[in-house]
């Protein structure tokens, strides 16, 4: 269905315990209100502004180059940008080569 119309229908559902929410902060203040009109208290986790996480698939096409644009999301700037990358989440067959990369650079690093 329409967004405001699902968004609400799940927000005030019984069997739906907890909300997470990327998108725009008008959107996350109606669905909280929605929440607080159900009667019920349920936990919500509002990504908000554009913060959307950094997603590394299985089937990327080179997780060397998924190290190097998290890296660069992440310290560009030193990560005082809107756009900075603050959330990386990975899928769990690429976790390890991953993770052992992004180490890797953010150790070569020169500070100042």
């Amino acid at each position: 269905g329409a967004g405001p119309i699902a968004g609400t229908a799940l927000a005030q559902h019984s069997l739906v315990e907890r909300m997470d929410f990327t998108g725009g902060t008008a959107t996350g203040v109606a669905i909280a209100r929605a929440i607080a009109a159900s009667g019920r208290v349920k936990p919500l986790c509002a990504e908000l502004g554009g913060n959307a996480p950094v997603l590394v698939f299985e089937d990327a096409r080179s997780v060397a180059e998924a190290v190097d644009g998290v890296a660069f999301a992440a310290f560009v700037a030193s990560g005082q940008t809107c756009v900075s990358g603050k959330r990386v989440l990975v899928q769990r067959g690429v976790w390890d080569e991953f993770v052992k990369g992004l180490v890797s650079k953010a150790a070569a690093l020169r500070l100042g």
